[in-house]
Protein backbone atom coordinates (compact mmCIF):
# COMPACT_ATOMS: atom_id res chain seq x y z
CA UNK A 1 0.00 0.00 0.00
CA UNK A 2 1.69 3.55 -1.15
CA UNK A 3 1.16 6.00 1.33
CA UNK A 4 0.41 9.71 1.55
CA UNK A 5 2.09 11.17 3.85
CA UNK A 6 -0.63 13.80 4.87
CA UNK A 7 -3.22 11.15 5.23
CA UNK A 8 -2.54 10.12 8.82
CA UNK A 9 -4.97 7.02 8.86
CA UNK A 10 -3.31 5.34 6.22
CA UNK A 11 -0.50 4.23 8.78
CA UNK A 12 -3.70 2.27 10.48
CA UNK A 13 -4.83 0.84 7.25
CA UNK A 14 -1.51 -0.51 6.52
CA UNK A 15 -0.54 -1.61 9.81
CA UNK A 16 -4.45 -3.50 9.94
CA UNK A 17 -3.30 -5.22 6.18
CA UNK A 18 -0.19 -6.46 7.67
CA UNK A 19 -1.58 -7.63 10.49
CA UNK A 20 -3.92 -9.74 8.40
CA UNK A 21 -0.94 -10.67 6.31
CA UNK A 22 0.64 -12.70 8.96
CA UNK A 23 3.24 -9.39 9.16
CA UNK A 24 3.24 -8.52 12.52
CA UNK A 25 6.40 -6.89 13.04
CA UNK A 26 5.63 -4.30 10.02
CA UNK A 27 1.83 -3.93 11.67
CA UNK A 28 3.83 -2.81 15.24
CA UNK A 29 6.51 -0.40 13.05
CA UNK A 30 3.09 1.12 10.81
CA UNK A 31 0.78 1.52 14.55
CA UNK A 32 3.39 3.59 16.60
CA UNK A 33 4.36 5.75 13.30
CA UNK A 34 -0.09 6.41 13.47
CA UNK A 35 0.58 6.87 17.61
CA UNK A 36 2.93 9.51 16.45
CA UNK A 37 0.30 11.75 14.59
CA UNK A 38 -1.83 11.40 17.98
CA UNK A 39 -5.13 11.97 16.18
CA UNK A 40 -6.90 8.57 17.20
CA UNK A 41 -4.47 6.83 19.97
CA UNK A 42 -7.52 4.37 21.16
CA UNK A 43 -6.74 2.80 17.72
CA UNK A 44 -3.23 3.12 17.72
CA UNK A 45 -2.80 1.63 21.33
CA UNK A 46 -5.09 -1.04 20.67
CA UNK A 47 -3.78 -2.30 17.55
CA UNK A 48 -0.43 -2.36 18.44
CA UNK A 49 -1.31 -4.64 21.25
CA UNK A 50 -2.96 -6.68 18.93
CA UNK A 51 0.20 -7.15 17.36
CA UNK A 52 2.46 -7.27 19.99
CA UNK A 53 0.39 -9.77 21.14
CA UNK A 54 0.79 -11.99 17.93
CA UNK A 55 4.82 -11.20 18.12
CA UNK A 56 4.92 -13.18 21.61
CA UNK A 57 5.51 -9.49 23.04
CA UNK A 58 3.08 -10.24 25.54
CA UNK A 59 4.68 -7.41 28.22
CA UNK A 60 4.21 -4.78 25.19
CA UNK A 61 0.60 -5.57 24.23
CA UNK A 62 -0.64 -5.83 27.94
CA UNK A 63 0.81 -1.83 28.14
CA UNK A 64 -0.60 -0.61 25.41
CA UNK A 65 -4.13 -2.36 26.27
CA UNK A 66 -3.81 -0.58 29.72
CA UNK A 67 -2.75 2.69 27.80
CA UNK A 68 -6.23 2.21 26.11
CA UNK A 69 -8.08 1.44 28.99
CA UNK A 70 -6.74 4.83 30.66
CA UNK A 71 -8.31 6.55 27.92
CA UNK A 72 -11.43 4.58 27.48
CA UNK A 73 -11.91 2.85 30.62
CA UNK A 74 -13.80 -0.67 30.43
CA UNK A 75 -13.96 -0.31 26.73
CA UNK A 76 -15.53 -3.94 26.20
CA UNK A 77 -12.96 -4.60 22.77
CA UNK A 78 -9.95 -3.57 25.42
CA UNK A 79 -11.05 -5.76 27.92
CA UNK A 80 -11.29 -8.40 25.40
CA UNK A 81 -8.07 -7.93 23.65
CA UNK A 82 -6.46 -7.74 27.42
CA UNK A 83 -7.92 -10.88 29.14
CA UNK A 84 -6.69 -12.61 25.15
CA UNK A 85 -3.16 -11.61 26.19
CA UNK A 86 -3.17 -12.75 30.18
CA UNK A 87 -4.79 -16.05 28.70
CA UNK A 88 -1.72 -16.40 26.04
CA UNK A 89 0.57 -15.99 29.46
CA UNK A 90 -1.24 -18.30 31.01
CA UNK A 91 -2.59 -15.91 33.68
CA UNK A 92 -5.73 -17.58 33.91
CA UNK A 93 -7.32 -15.73 36.85
CA UNK A 94 -6.55 -12.38 35.49
CA UNK A 95 -8.02 -13.38 32.03
CA UNK A 96 -11.14 -14.53 33.72
CA UNK A 97 -11.80 -10.99 35.25
CA UNK A 98 -11.29 -9.14 32.23
CA UNK A 99 -13.57 -11.87 30.09
CA UNK A 100 -16.61 -11.61 32.74
CA UNK A 101 -15.60 -7.27 33.19
CA UNK A 102 -16.23 -7.26 28.91
CA UNK A 103 -19.35 -9.30 29.28
CA UNK A 104 -20.61 -6.86 32.07
CA UNK A 105 -19.84 -3.88 30.03
CA UNK A 106 -22.69 -4.64 27.54
CA UNK A 107 -20.32 -5.13 24.75
CA UNK A 108 -21.81 -6.08 20.96
CA UNK A 109 -22.63 -9.03 19.57
CA UNK A 110 -18.98 -9.97 18.33
CA UNK A 111 -16.64 -8.57 21.27
CA UNK A 112 -19.57 -10.49 23.49
CA UNK A 113 -19.31 -13.68 21.32
CA UNK A 114 -15.25 -13.71 21.17
CA UNK A 115 -15.18 -12.43 25.15
CA UNK A 116 -17.64 -15.73 26.09
CA UNK A 117 -15.45 -17.85 23.81
CA UNK A 118 -12.74 -16.78 25.54
CA UNK A 119 -14.09 -17.47 29.38
CA UNK A 120 -14.85 -20.92 28.07
CA UNK A 121 -10.84 -21.35 26.78
CA UNK A 122 -10.31 -20.34 30.45
CA UNK A 123 -12.53 -22.97 31.61
CA UNK A 124 -11.65 -25.67 29.83
CA UNK A 125 -7.74 -24.75 30.56
CA UNK A 126 -8.63 -24.82 34.34
CA UNK A 127 -10.69 -27.96 34.05
CA UNK A 128 -13.94 -26.46 34.36
CA UNK A 129 -15.27 -28.48 31.20
CA UNK A 130 -19.21 -28.11 31.99
CA UNK A 131 -18.97 -24.55 32.47
CA UNK A 132 -16.70 -24.26 29.17
CA UNK A 133 -19.58 -25.83 27.06
CA UNK A 134 -22.13 -23.50 28.52
CA UNK A 135 -20.30 -20.86 27.13
CA UNK A 136 -19.66 -22.32 23.79
CA UNK A 137 -23.45 -23.07 23.67
CA UNK A 138 -23.88 -19.34 24.16
CA UNK A 139 -21.52 -18.44 21.90
CA UNK A 140 -23.07 -21.01 19.07
CA UNK A 141 -26.78 -19.27 19.70
CA UNK A 142 -25.39 -16.13 18.59
CA UNK A 143 -23.25 -17.28 16.10
CA UNK A 144 -24.67 -20.70 14.39
CA UNK A 145 -21.92 -22.67 13.38
CA UNK A 146 -19.16 -20.84 13.90
CA UNK A 147 -15.82 -22.35 13.04
CA UNK A 148 -13.90 -20.93 15.58
CA UNK A 149 -16.37 -21.56 18.50
CA UNK A 150 -16.94 -25.65 17.07
CA UNK A 151 -12.96 -25.77 17.26
CA UNK A 152 -13.06 -24.61 20.78
CA UNK A 153 -16.19 -26.99 21.42
CA UNK A 154 -14.36 -30.03 19.71
CA UNK A 155 -11.36 -29.28 22.38
CA UNK A 156 -13.23 -29.50 25.55
CA UNK A 157 -15.06 -32.62 23.96
CA UNK A 158 -11.36 -34.31 23.69
CA UNK A 159 -10.84 -33.01 27.05
CA UNK A 160 -13.83 -35.37 28.09
CA UNK A 161 -12.95 -37.62 25.81
CA UNK A 162 -15.85 -38.14 23.58
CA UNK A 163 -13.58 -38.29 20.20
CA UNK A 164 -16.47 -38.72 17.69
CA UNK A 165 -17.82 -35.73 18.76
CA UNK A 166 -14.67 -33.87 19.09
CA UNK A 167 -13.84 -34.82 15.55
CA UNK A 168 -17.10 -34.28 14.21
CA UNK A 169 -16.69 -30.54 15.44
CA UNK A 170 -13.24 -30.13 14.36
CA UNK A 171 -13.72 -31.27 11.12
CA UNK A 172 -16.68 -29.13 10.52
CA UNK A 173 -14.48 -26.15 11.76
CA UNK A 174 -11.49 -27.03 9.11
CA UNK A 175 -14.16 -27.56 6.34
CA UNK A 176 -15.53 -23.55 6.78
CA UNK A 177 -11.64 -22.72 7.85
CA UNK A 178 -8.79 -24.04 6.39
CA UNK A 179 -6.72 -21.62 7.78
CA UNK A 180 -7.28 -22.74 11.69
CA UNK A 181 -4.27 -24.00 12.80
CA UNK A 182 -5.54 -24.25 16.05
CA UNK A 183 -8.29 -26.74 14.87
CA UNK A 184 -5.06 -28.86 12.68
CA UNK A 185 -3.22 -28.94 16.30
CA UNK A 186 -6.05 -30.55 18.38
CA UNK A 187 -7.45 -33.14 15.66
CA UNK A 188 -4.08 -33.69 15.41
CA UNK A 189 -3.64 -34.97 18.90
CA UNK A 190 -7.11 -36.49 18.41
CA UNK A 191 -5.04 -39.23 15.99
CA UNK A 192 -2.28 -39.33 18.03
CA UNK A 193 -4.57 -40.87 21.11
CA UNK A 194 -6.66 -43.20 18.04
CA UNK A 195 -3.60 -44.17 16.91
CA UNK A 196 -3.47 -43.02 13.89
CA UNK A 197 0.22 -41.77 13.22
CA UNK A 198 0.24 -40.68 9.69
CA UNK A 199 -3.08 -38.40 9.93
CA UNK A 200 -1.79 -36.77 13.05
CA UNK A 201 1.37 -36.54 11.06
CA UNK A 202 0.03 -34.46 8.35
CA UNK A 203 -2.58 -32.20 10.67
CA UNK A 204 0.45 -31.35 12.74
CA UNK A 205 2.40 -30.56 9.32
CA UNK A 206 -0.31 -28.53 8.00
CA UNK A 207 -0.62 -26.66 11.25
CA UNK A 208 3.35 -25.80 10.28
CA UNK A 209 2.95 -24.82 6.81
CA UNK A 210 0.18 -22.39 8.03
CA UNK A 211 2.11 -20.49 10.46
CA UNK A 212 6.03 -21.77 10.00
CA UNK A 213 7.19 -19.71 12.86
CA UNK A 214 4.86 -21.03 15.48
CA UNK A 215 6.83 -22.91 18.58
CA UNK A 216 3.86 -24.79 19.31
CA UNK A 217 3.53 -26.06 15.71
CA UNK A 218 7.22 -27.86 15.80
CA UNK A 219 6.74 -28.81 19.65
CA UNK A 220 3.36 -30.55 18.69
CA UNK A 221 5.12 -32.32 15.66
CA UNK A 222 7.73 -33.35 17.84
CA UNK A 223 5.33 -35.00 19.80
CA UNK A 224 4.19 -36.96 16.61
CA UNK A 225 6.99 -37.95 15.95
CA UNK A 226 8.22 -39.31 19.12
CA UNK A 227 4.93 -41.43 19.50
CA UNK A 228 6.52 -43.24 16.51
CA UNK A 229 10.29 -43.36 18.33
CA UNK A 230 11.88 -40.90 15.95
CA UNK A 231 13.75 -39.15 18.63
CA UNK A 232 16.06 -37.58 16.30
CA UNK A 233 13.35 -35.99 14.29
CA UNK A 234 11.42 -35.13 17.75
CA UNK A 235 14.74 -33.33 18.98
CA UNK A 236 15.03 -31.30 15.77
CA UNK A 237 11.47 -30.24 15.65
CA UNK A 238 11.92 -28.90 19.65
CA UNK A 239 14.77 -26.98 18.25
CA UNK A 240 12.97 -24.92 15.38
CA UNK A 241 10.53 -24.61 18.25
CA UNK A 242 13.03 -23.00 20.66
CA UNK A 243 14.41 -21.02 17.92
CA UNK A 244 11.45 -19.16 17.64
CA UNK A 245 10.81 -19.01 21.08
CA UNK A 246 13.31 -19.43 23.40
CA UNK A 247 11.45 -19.05 26.27
CA UNK A 248 8.60 -21.23 24.83
CA UNK A 249 7.70 -23.86 27.95
CA UNK A 250 5.81 -26.55 26.31
CA UNK A 251 8.97 -26.70 23.87
CA UNK A 252 11.35 -26.57 27.59
CA UNK A 253 9.07 -29.11 28.68
CA UNK A 254 9.09 -31.98 25.87
CA UNK A 255 12.67 -31.36 25.29
CA UNK A 256 13.15 -32.25 28.84
CA UNK A 257 11.13 -35.42 28.66
CA UNK A 258 13.08 -36.32 24.92
CA UNK A 259 15.67 -36.54 27.27
CA UNK A 260 13.97 -39.32 29.74
CA UNK A 261 13.06 -41.36 26.33
CA UNK A 262 17.19 -41.20 26.47
CA UNK A 263 17.68 -42.30 29.32
CA UNK A 264 19.36 -38.95 30.28
CA UNK A 265 17.75 -38.09 33.55
CA UNK A 266 20.30 -35.72 34.81
CA UNK A 267 20.18 -33.29 31.63
CA UNK A 268 15.86 -33.99 32.27
CA UNK A 269 15.87 -32.60 35.60
CA UNK A 270 18.19 -29.58 34.38
CA UNK A 271 15.83 -28.87 31.56
CA UNK A 272 12.71 -29.03 34.26
CA UNK A 273 14.35 -26.71 36.41
CA UNK A 274 14.87 -24.08 33.62
CA UNK A 275 10.91 -24.80 33.24
CA UNK A 276 10.39 -24.06 37.12
CA UNK A 277 12.45 -20.71 36.57
CA UNK A 278 10.59 -19.61 34.32
CA UNK A 279 7.18 -20.59 35.19
CA UNK A 280 7.57 -21.64 38.85
CA UNK A 281 3.83 -22.55 39.03
CA UNK A 282 4.23 -24.99 36.72
CA UNK A 283 2.69 -27.85 38.39
CA UNK A 284 3.71 -30.41 35.30
CA UNK A 285 7.42 -29.37 35.99
CA UNK A 286 7.40 -30.02 38.99
CA UNK A 287 5.39 -33.97 38.87
CA UNK A 288 7.99 -34.83 35.46
CA UNK A 289 11.46 -33.98 37.79
CA UNK A 290 9.74 -36.10 40.25
CA UNK A 291 9.85 -38.89 38.03
CA UNK A 292 13.33 -38.02 36.98
CA UNK A 293 14.48 -37.62 41.15
CA UNK A 294 12.86 -41.17 41.36
CA UNK A 295 14.92 -42.75 37.97
CA UNK A 296 18.19 -41.89 39.77
CA UNK A 297 17.06 -42.99 43.11
CA UNK A 298 16.59 -39.73 44.73
CA UNK A 299 13.35 -40.05 46.72
CA UNK A 300 13.91 -37.48 49.50
CA UNK A 301 14.06 -34.92 46.31
CA UNK A 302 11.23 -36.67 44.30
CA UNK A 303 9.16 -36.83 46.78
CA UNK A 304 8.98 -32.71 47.84
CA UNK A 305 8.54 -32.27 44.01
CA UNK A 306 5.46 -34.58 44.52
CA UNK A 307 4.27 -32.02 47.04
CA UNK A 308 5.07 -28.78 45.36
CA UNK A 309 2.98 -30.79 42.32
CA UNK A 310 0.42 -30.91 44.75
CA UNK A 311 0.21 -27.65 46.18
CA UNK A 312 -0.72 -26.97 42.79
CA UNK A 313 -3.35 -28.99 41.76
CA UNK A 314 -4.56 -32.10 43.76
CA UNK A 315 -6.55 -32.91 41.37
CA UNK A 316 -4.35 -34.72 38.91
CA UNK A 317 -3.97 -38.53 38.82
CA UNK A 318 -0.67 -38.90 37.40
CA UNK A 319 0.94 -36.52 40.37
CA UNK A 320 -0.61 -39.49 42.86
CA UNK A 321 0.80 -42.02 40.63
CA UNK A 322 4.03 -40.32 40.54
CA UNK A 323 3.84 -40.71 44.55
CA UNK A 324 3.13 -44.15 44.58
CA UNK A 325 6.32 -45.01 42.31
CA UNK A 326 8.55 -42.85 44.53
CA UNK A 327 7.04 -44.93 47.72
CA UNK A 328 7.34 -47.99 45.78
CA UNK A 329 11.11 -47.07 45.29
CA UNK A 330 11.58 -46.60 48.44
CA UNK A 331 10.04 -49.82 49.99
CA UNK A 332 7.26 -48.24 51.79
CA UNK A 333 4.73 -49.98 49.90
CA UNK A 334 1.39 -49.25 51.99
CA UNK A 335 1.94 -46.06 51.05
CA UNK A 336 2.76 -46.50 47.46
CA UNK A 337 -0.64 -48.48 47.00
CA UNK A 338 -2.38 -45.15 48.90
CA UNK A 339 -0.91 -43.03 45.96
CA UNK A 340 -2.10 -45.32 43.25
CA UNK A 341 -5.30 -46.21 44.69
CA UNK A 342 -5.72 -42.45 44.98
CA UNK A 343 -4.76 -41.40 41.20
CA UNK A 344 -6.98 -44.66 39.54
CA UNK A 345 -10.33 -42.78 41.50
CA UNK A 346 -9.29 -39.44 39.84
CA UNK A 347 -9.02 -41.18 36.56
CA UNK A 348 -9.62 -44.99 35.76
CA UNK A 349 -8.47 -45.19 32.59
CA UNK A 350 -4.82 -44.32 34.36
CA UNK A 351 -2.98 -47.55 32.47
CA UNK A 352 0.40 -46.44 34.04
CA UNK A 353 -1.13 -46.64 37.68
CA UNK A 354 -2.36 -49.94 36.89
CA UNK A 355 0.67 -51.92 35.86
CA UNK A 356 2.25 -49.80 39.02
CA UNK A 357 -0.10 -50.84 41.66
CA UNK A 358 0.24 -54.67 40.02
CA UNK A 359 3.87 -54.05 40.45
CA UNK A 360 3.75 -53.69 44.21
CA UNK A 361 1.06 -56.15 44.28
CA UNK A 362 3.33 -58.61 43.20
CA UNK A 363 6.06 -57.66 45.34
CA UNK A 364 4.19 -58.27 48.27
CA UNK A 365 3.12 -61.93 46.78
CA UNK A 366 -0.62 -60.37 46.43
CA UNK A 367 -0.59 -62.15 42.79
CA UNK A 368 -4.08 -62.43 42.51
CA UNK A 369 -4.73 -58.78 43.06
CA UNK A 370 -1.76 -58.01 40.39
CA UNK A 371 -3.26 -60.30 38.08
CA UNK A 372 -6.93 -58.38 38.41
CA UNK A 373 -5.07 -54.73 37.60
CA UNK A 374 -3.06 -56.34 34.81
CA UNK A 375 -6.16 -57.59 33.62
CA UNK A 376 -7.71 -54.47 33.68
CA UNK A 377 -5.31 -52.45 32.13
CA UNK A 378 -5.20 -55.16 29.31
CA UNK A 379 -9.40 -54.63 28.85
CA UNK A 380 -8.59 -50.45 28.19
CA UNK A 381 -9.14 -49.21 24.84
CA UNK A 382 -6.86 -46.45 22.86
CA UNK A 383 -3.28 -46.79 21.97
CA UNK A 384 -2.18 -44.90 24.60
CA UNK A 385 -1.52 -47.70 26.57
CA UNK A 386 0.03 -50.31 24.22
CA UNK A 387 3.83 -50.42 26.21
CA UNK A 388 2.09 -50.86 29.64
CA UNK A 389 -0.23 -53.63 27.95
CA UNK A 390 3.21 -55.62 26.09
CA UNK A 391 4.57 -55.51 29.88
CA UNK A 392 1.55 -56.98 31.20
CA UNK A 393 1.07 -59.58 29.01
CA UNK A 394 4.42 -60.66 30.05
CA UNK A 395 3.83 -60.28 33.85
CA UNK A 396 0.53 -62.74 33.56
CA UNK A 397 2.82 -65.26 31.95
CA UNK A 398 5.27 -64.93 34.65
CA UNK A 399 2.62 -65.01 37.62
CA UNK A 400 1.69 -68.00 36.06
CA UNK A 401 4.68 -69.34 36.07
CA UNK A 402 4.85 -68.61 39.34
CA UNK A 403 1.95 -70.54 40.07
CA UNK A 404 2.22 -73.49 38.22
CA UNK A 405 5.96 -73.63 37.71
CA UNK A 406 6.02 -73.64 34.24
CA UNK A 407 8.65 -71.70 31.86
CA UNK A 408 6.96 -68.15 30.12
CA UNK A 409 7.10 -68.72 26.32
CA UNK A 410 6.75 -65.17 26.01
CA UNK A 411 10.18 -63.16 24.70
CA UNK A 412 11.26 -61.49 27.50
CA UNK A 413 12.57 -57.21 26.37
CA UNK A 414 13.57 -54.39 27.76
CA UNK A 415 12.54 -54.18 31.45
CA UNK A 416 10.83 -50.92 32.24
CA UNK A 417 12.02 -48.26 33.90
CA UNK A 418 10.66 -47.06 37.49
CA UNK A 419 7.17 -46.95 36.89
CA UNK A 420 6.38 -43.48 37.33
CA UNK A 421 4.96 -41.34 34.39
CA UNK A 422 5.41 -38.04 33.43
CA UNK A 423 2.79 -35.81 31.66
CA UNK A 424 4.04 -34.30 28.46
CA UNK A 425 2.14 -31.36 28.65
CA UNK A 426 1.91 -28.25 30.86
CA UNK A 427 -1.56 -28.75 30.62
CA UNK A 428 -4.36 -31.78 31.21
CA UNK A 429 -4.11 -33.06 27.37
CA UNK A 430 -1.33 -35.55 25.68
CA UNK A 431 -0.60 -33.39 23.17
CA UNK A 432 0.60 -29.57 23.83
CA UNK A 433 -1.91 -27.12 23.46
CA UNK A 434 -1.12 -23.09 23.68
CA UNK A 435 -3.04 -20.01 23.58
CA UNK A 436 -1.57 -18.64 20.59
CA UNK A 437 -5.38 -18.26 19.11
CA UNK A 438 -7.02 -15.98 17.51
CA UNK A 439 -10.69 -15.87 16.15
CA UNK A 440 -11.43 -12.03 15.01
CA UNK A 441 -7.60 -11.76 13.33
CA UNK A 442 -7.00 -14.92 11.51
CA UNK A 443 -9.63 -17.26 12.41
CA UNK A 444 -8.33 -19.06 15.51
CA UNK A 445 -9.75 -19.16 19.27
CA UNK A 446 -8.33 -16.33 21.05
CA UNK A 447 -10.41 -13.06 20.38
CA UNK A 448 -7.58 -10.71 19.81
CA UNK A 449 -9.32 -7.78 17.31
CA UNK A 450 -7.78 -4.93 15.58
CA UNK A 451 -10.48 -1.46 15.54
CA UNK A 452 -11.25 0.95 13.24
CA UNK A 453 -13.03 2.90 16.14
CA UNK A 454 -11.89 6.12 14.51
CA UNK A 455 -13.30 5.76 11.72
CA UNK A 456 -16.95 4.75 12.66
CA UNK A 457 -16.50 7.83 14.73
CA UNK A 458 -16.20 9.60 12.05
CA UNK A 459 -18.81 8.18 10.05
Amino acid sequence: MALNPAADMAYNYRGIAHAYSRQPQEAVADFTEFLKTDRYPEDAYNNRGVAYSRLGAYDEALKDFESLLRIRPNLPLALLNRGATLGEMGQWDRALVDFNTCLGSKPGVRVGVRALLGRAIVYSQTGKLDAALTDVAGCLRSAPGSPAVLAVRGSVYMKQKLYDLALTDLNRSLEQDPTNESAYRDRAELHLERGEFARAMDDATSAIGLNPQSASGYTNRAIVYDRLDDVDHALADIQRALLADSHYVPAMMFRARLYERRGQPHRAIKGYTEVIQVDPKNWTAYNNRCCAYVRIGDIGRALRDCDKALGLRDDVATIYDSRGAAYSQRGDFTRALAGFDRSLQIDPTLGASYFNRASVYRKRGQLQQAADDYRTLLGLSGERWKEERRRAVQALAEIDEQRTGRRALITRRRRPLNGCLPNQATGDSSLIRTLRRWTGLVGNTFAIRLSRLSRRRSE
